[in-house]
């Protein structure tokens, strides 16, 4: 140590800093209180009362500040720094300091016990998931695979103070996530007040509400035609925009001339559904047997055109020979067509346009039926004609055909692709039922006799090849010794292509199918029923497009029900 001073007093000189009285390092406390006067002196700094001491006598003497006063400030924060400074400097276990920081400091104290509890918790979750493996993956497969066993049962209805019964509810159905639509093509009349009440069917809109179908519109023709079966064919587009119900036995342009309804959204009675009829029309024609509608975008002058396509079957129409059968394209453009859409007819962009009429063309033969069944989704079109004959290759008769047509940018329809049966038999009825999907077509064989079971049904897959042409994929039959099954009766397909309901009228079931995304092979989810009798049960099936419902119906001309199968964990 140095030596100077005042007073004749030797200084003490201590980590370059001059004390008039010794430090003692053994002395904490001690050595601590004196560095600190010393400092805070010299420089001036404000204590924590706010008291700023210059480093002259005058200072001290002019201040009402006792030196008993100044010695316990001067403990008091001698005390916290040399604290602070043995635990920063690591003098201390680190114990030590953590328990220090943690006594002095209340907000520590809460985030510790905060990340204590989540930690338990997580501890806990992962403990119950580890000592039920079994119960965690029922759970989760319970939720993407499984449909209840037990339905939701959406009776029929009636109307004008329940007089009129909707016979054949559920004969036919058409549905997305939001909406339900459901014919009711043969009405009963329960009373004598309505025996000479014209009845010429209904049609009723459902809409999801809180996970329940809720009617919201119910539309019955009463247009002074008895027998229309108004509802025989219903379809709704992708995006619930419009509604399209048949009346294939409308008289008004010709006995069972027939007819077709489009309803708009928001789907409401208020306003009258628009009423549309092919140009050529004639009786016995039953325009209307099978309708399908769907939404797609073509290339117009400037940019894409939205467009909305409607297909309507004629299947007893004799343009070819008796009974032949046709169809017809409408088309609704948001904006202007494309030049030479609809064969260059003049279009109104907003209204509806018949735009072609297609039949079978060189194969057409009588009964034939060409738009048996039909289904229209996007650009791809599929027309049944169950009762086409294979004379050419296995001089079977009724085997059934499905033509497939494709719309070209320039709003025309072609004909495509030819599809028979890849196992033809005598009236098997290859095409009764069709449905698409995306890059997928499934195929209806109700009276197929597969594996030697008479009328069995069997259903085909198709996948559209990057080559263009659609190829068998895989096809469904129903288990072993199932004569009489009729399996294929009605069929519906996701619009991603990756799920599928099968009808089974005469099983009374229903059979769901869905492909495994990680082997793109097929597997039978569930097979649907009911433990009551019900004759015709599964006559019309539909799947939402969100593929966590399916429903069925059974269509009896005395009442009929629909049966909605939820996903989920109910048994």
């Amino acid at each position: 140590m140095g030596q100077t001073g005042h007073g004749g007093q030797t200084p003490y000189e201590y980590e370059n800093t001059r004390y008039d009285e010794p430090i003692d390092d053994n002395d904490v406390w001690s050595s601590a209180m004196k560095r600190f006067q010393v400092e805070q002196v010299e420089s001036g700094e404000q204590f924590d009362q706010g008291i700023i001491i210059s480093n002259d006598a005058e200072s001290w003497e002019n201040h009402d500040f006792t030196l008993e006063d100044h010695l316990k400030h001067i403990d008091r924060i001698g005390e916290d720094r040399s604290d602070r400074g043995r635990y920063a400097n690591g003098k201390e276990p680190l114990w030590t300091t953590f328990t220090h920081m943690l006594r002095t400091n209340p907000l520590l104290r809460f985030y510790l016990c905060a990340l204590i509890i989540l930690l338990a918790t997580a501890i806990l979750i992962i403990a119950v998931s580890v000592s039920h493996p079994s119960r965690a993956r029922t759970a989760e497969e319970c939720h993407s695979r499984t449909y209840s066993d037990i339905p939701t049962v959406i009776r029929a209805h009636t109307n004008q103070g329940n007089m009129i019964q909707a016979g054949a509810f559920g004969y036919s159905l058409a549905t997305t996530s939001e909406y339900l639509v459901a014919g009711a093509p043969r009405p009963d009349c329960l009373s004598e007040a309505c025996a000479d009440h014209t009845l010429g069917g209904a049609t009723y809109i459902y809409r999801k509400d809180g996970g329940t179908w809720r009617l919201t519109s119910s539309f019955v023709l009463d247009n002074g035609s008895h027998g229309d079966e108004f509802g025989r064919s219903v379809s709704i587009d992708e995006d619930a925009l419009v509604i399209v119900a048949s009346a294939p036995k409308d008289d008004t342009l010709g006995v069972s001339a027939g007819a077709m309804y489009v309803i708009h959204r928001p789907f409401e009675t208020t306003k009258p559904p628009e009423r549309l009829t092919p140009l050529d029309l004639s009786p016995n024609d039953e325009f209307g047997a099978n309708v399908g509608v769907s939404r797609t975008t073509l290339k117009g002058l400037f940019t894409e055109v939205g467009v909305t396509n409607i297909v309507a079957s004629s299947s007893s129409d004799e343009f070819s020979s008796i009974e032949s059968g046709s169809v017809y394209l409408f088309s609704k453009f948001d904006a202007p067509a494309p030049p030479g859409a609809c064969g260059g007819i003049k279009i109104i962009v907003g209204y509806w346009t018949q735009c072609q009429k297609l039949t079978a063309g060189v194969d057409a033969q009588s009964f034939d039926r060409f738009g048996s069944s039909v289904a229209l989704y996007g650009n791809t079109l599929a027309v049944g004609a169950k009762w086409s004959d294979d004379l050419k290759n296995t001089g079977w008769i009724d085997t059934g055909a499905v033509y497939l047509y494709a719309l070209g940018y320039d709003g025309n329809w072609r004909f495509h692709q030819k599809l028979e049966s890849p196992s033809p038999g005598h009236s098997s009825l290859f095409g009764s039922s069709v449905s698409i999907g995306a890059g997928r077509l499934v195929v209806g064989a109700p009276l197929d006799d597969t594996n030697g079971y008479v009328d069995s049904g069997c259903s085909y897959v198709y996948k559209l090849k990057e080559s263009g042409q659609w190829e068998l994929e895989t096809r469904f039959i129903p288990d072993s010794g199932s004569s009489m099954h009729r399996c294929g009766s009605s069929v519906s397909m996701s619009n991603d292509g990756k799920s599928i309901v099968i009808g089974c009228s005469g099983d009374e079931s229903a059979s769901l199918y869905a492909i495994e995304p990680q082997y793109s092979t097929w597997t039978r989810i569930k097979t649907l029923s009911v433990k009551q009798d019900k004759s015709n049960f599964g006559a019309s099936v539909a799947l939402t497009a969100s593929q966590d419902e399916v429903i069925v119906g059974y269509g009896s001309d005395s009442d009929g029900s629909i049966y909605s199968f939820q996903k989920g964990c109910r048994k």
